[in-house]
């Protein structure tokens, strides 16, 4: 029998996993008084309704949303409705403008900042007392405004907002269904107990006094702004009555960033907010913890137990056996995944555990882009919603897409592995040898699958001088360049720096192999003077190494890098077949090694 050491180790991990979804119910139901709640008395005056509707290239979307909004049952002199085209680059703004009245108007933003930019503009011209935040894809019954403006007798009152159902026919239906019907359940005794923080962007009403600024870089606004009001001693109403549709995602990759954007969102909530997180506050700290943070550290629960038992299998015999099931159940869903994800069906059971081992990485992912610090502000639809532009590049087709994504998580991990020994002396080395932070992070120029550019974080370990551009104008590498430290010189000839984009490879953020990422001044200047500059990244992410990467040294001008652009073309007509990608894939990951084994190519 295992020692009790082991099963106590094992026991706490399962019971961490489990409590969001079953101890904290359970404490909510059995633990929790309910507060009553007044009876509301009834308004003196009928108050203004503002109605914000963020988009970003919707125009498939736009014009349903619109009519949706204007068959509000709400007396048009007490209703105004603002949509905000976040820097789209569709005909978003131009449809949504044949539906301006008295009563619509349209704001066309021509950066796009993200949801939070455009929802801060529109407030600062919407003149209801009350707001009524809203999605695209958000379908509102008729009466939502009327039922929830009556909650706002009660001044204590904050936000009131409805219930979420999902509708539709797609693999992820069930799934979603289950989902929410357990999170209405769950809304429901928080709400009780006044113990409900948050709210759903697809709907929810709040008066305008109430809404606190908040930082630029805020995830979830939709959870931060009724938790402040809710801080402050005001009351978030739940609706059941009341239901706000939308569709389920029907890709696991829909699910998998949603999952990982709301991950990053608690943790930074739960970090920025922690003064919240002591008995002062004990209701909310309740919540936060019992829902929010021990859902979103559901994965280190899981890598905890897998860790012990295998370490501890290797002198425990009783544990050999548990090993080996928990690892076969991981690797099994792993490959059942991969599975669905190139289109084919699966039993409904397994399904659902897909579905949840799915949810886990996606909150591995966002624990990580929480610790590096990766923008997520900008909110991006699911990729089946949209419809690409005929000029911009077809996508590779999806079993190259699949293989491409299977390759780096297992590289990704497996180089992971092999160069954790090395970082704490490399990080050592580094700091010994010149005065600076270990990390160095830069904006990056990427784009999605729709040619949507945006910029992400890169990370390296640091090899140049903290002063290396202090007139904050970027340089190109030259050959032996006085920027470069002695370690750092090291670093970049067996391509050591680059070890920190391992971690942005699991996130997603990266691929092992692909075109190299460029900074968003000099990619604006090569953009204009090399045709087709841009479409490199649209049929693959920026990656590690690649073709160009291990035939050409840094870049030095713009004729170097027209030689890579050749390169990066050359590599990408090679992912519209499966057999044609993997020979690529294997033949660029040879010479990589080989570039890192005799340091070939580095400056």
């Amino acid at each position: 029998m295992a020692p009790v050491l082991d099963i106590a180790v094992l026991a706490a991990c399962a019971l961490a996993l489990v409590a969001p979804y079953l101890l904290y119910p359970l404490v909510l139901k059995f633990a929790i008084r309910p507060r009553r709640r007044p009876t509301n008395g009834s308004l003196s005056s009928l108050p203004t309704v503002s109605v914000l509707i963020p988009a970003h290239n919707e125009a498939a979307r736009i014009a349903d949303k619109l009519r949706n909004a204007m068959n509000l049952r709400y007396p048009a002199k007490h209703l105004e409705i603002l949509v905000a085209s976040d820097g789209s680059d569709d005909r978003t703004a131009e449809i949504a403008r044949g539906f301006e009245s008295d009563n619509l108007r349209v704001v066309e933003l021509e950066e796009r900042g993200g949801k939070l930019a455009a929802l801060s503009r529109l407030l600062e011209l919407a003149r209801g007392e009350l707001v009524l935040f809203t999605d695209v894809g958000a379908h509102l019954p008729s009466n939502v405004i009327a039922e929830l403006v009556t909650d706002f007798a009660d001044p204590a009152v904050v936000v009131a907002m409805p219930r979420y159902a999902c509708v539709g026919a797609s693999d992820a239906a069930p799934v979603e269904d289950t989902y929410w019907n357990r999170e209405t359940r769950l809304k429901a005794l928080e709400a009780e107990r006044d113990m409900l923080l948050g709210a759903h962007g697809a709907c929810y009403l709040m008066r305008k006094d109430a809404i606190r600024r908040i930082p630029p870089d805020t995830i979830h606004d939709d959870f931060l702004w009724p938790l402040l009001a809710r801080a402050e001693g005001g009351r978030v109403v739940y609706r059941h009555d009341l239901a706000v549709t939308d569709e389920p995602p029907s890709r696991l990759s829909t699910v998998f960033e949603r999952t990982a954007r709301m991950a990053q969102g608690n943790l930074q909530i739960l970090w920025r907010q922690r003064r919240l997180l002591t008995p002062k506050h004990a209701r909310i700290a309740v919540s936060l913890i019992g829902h929010k943070l021990f859902k979103t550290l559901g994965p280190l629960w899981i890598v905890a137990m897998a860790a012990w038992t295998n370490v501890r299998a290797l002198t425990v015999p009783e544990l050999v056996l548990v090993a080996i099931a928990g690892d076969s159940l991981l690797v099994g869903l792993a490959m059942a995944t991969t599975w669905q994800s190139s289109g084919r069906a699966l039993p409904k059971v397994l399904g659902f555990m897909v579905h949840a081992f799915v949810a886990q990485v996606a909150c591995a992912a966002g624990i990580l882009r929480f610790a590096l610090q990766s923008n997520a502000t900008r909110w991006s639809r699911p990729a089946e919603n949209d419809v690409p532009a005929l000029h911009r590049p077809a996508l590779p087709p999806r079993s190259v897409r699949v293989a491409k994504r299977t390759l780096d998580i297992v590289g990704g991990s497996v180089g992971i592995l092999v160069a954790l020994p090395l970082m704490p002396f490399i990080a050592l080395a580094i700091i010994v040898d010149s005065p600076g932070p270990v990390f160095y992070r830069q904006a990056r120029v990427a784009k999605d699958a729709f040619g949507n550019e945006h910029h992400f974080l890169i990370w390296k370990f640091r090899s140049m001088r903290v002063d290396a551009e202090s007139d904050g104008n970027p340089v190109w590498a030259t050959e032996r360049d006085p920027r470069v430290t002695a370690v750092g010189a090291f670093l970049r000839k067996a391509r050591f720096d680059e070890i920190p984009q391992l971690f942005q490879v699991l996130l997603g953020e990266m691929t092992l192999v692909g075109p190299r990422p460029e900074r968003p001044s000099i990619s604006d200047h090569l953009s204009y003077q090399l045709p087709g500059y841009d479409d490199r990244l649209t049929v693959c992410k920026p990656g590690i190494t690649g073709w160009a990467q291990v035939h050409t040294g840094y870049d030095t001008s713009v004729e170097s890098v027209r030689e890579k652009l050749l390169y990066d073309f050359a590599y990408n007509a090679h992912l519209y077949g499966l057999r044609s990608y993997l020979a690529m894939e294997m033949r660029v990951i040879a010479l990589t090694l080989a570039v890192v084994l005799y340091g070939r190519g580095a400056r």
